[in-house]
């Protein structure tokens, strides 16, 4: 169960909290899920077929606000203007790509949706019904701030630098090492091998 629940106060179901600011008119919140990413793998021989958890998928919803008489002590026309000169200009502060908005409504805001920090993804524009309501609808994604990607492999590092050489690099080591021997041998500066190079 959600923290506030819709019969124990319904004010509080119709309206959200963006930016710090309430939403003017009534709202209606759909489209809210928590959905989970599995990559579904075919088994291979004896073995069955397995699923990995791939990560949570963005959260995306569609919010409403119907401007009508007599919501919240004002006028159909005082909700739209606070929708144009307050909660659009919210709702457009995400379009930098660095900013995330804070949201609030028991709906999706406590678990499992857990959806507390948008981005807009879409503004509609006014409706206008025959018999006069007017309406408009918006729609936000779950924001989630980007993990660091993990440092790559340095070029060139061995596989283990910290530990002791392998055979592999002991040998390679020799190798340069009696090369270096041999081409100042051939340049005339060194006339003898050190010890640890002569046969007996």
């Amino acid at each position: 169960m959600t923290a506030v629940d819709v019969e124990d106060d319904p004010v509080v179901w119709d309206r959200a909290v963006l930016g710090g600011h309430g939403t003017p008119g009534h709202i209606t919140v759909s489209g809210g899920a928590a959905s989970y990413n599995w990559d579904a793998k075919a088994g291979t021989g004896k073995s069955g077929a397995t699923t990995v958890f791939t990560g949570d998928d963005l959260t995306e919803i569609t919010v409403r606000l119907e401007f009508a008489d007599g919501i919240r002590g004002l006028s159909a026309k005082e909700q739209r203007r606070e929708w144009f000169d307050v909660i659009v200009p919210i709702l457009q502060r995400s379009a930098d790509g660095k900013t995330a908005i804070e949201f609030y409504h028991p709906a999706v805001s406590e678990p499992p949706i857990n959806l507390t920090a948008v981005v807009t993804k879409k503004i509609g524009q006014l409706q206008i019904e025959e018999n006069g309501l007017t309406w408009v609808e918006f729609t936000l994604l779950k924001y989630v701030k980007p993990k660091p990607k993990p440092a790559g492999k340095p070029a060139g590092a061995k596989a283990n630098a910290y530990g002791p050489p392998t055979a592999q690099e002991q040998h390679d080591a020799e190798i340069e090492k009696l090369t270096g021997y041999v081409n100042e041998a051939a340049a005339g500066t060194r006339r003898e091998l050190p010890d640890d190079l002569l046969p007996f």
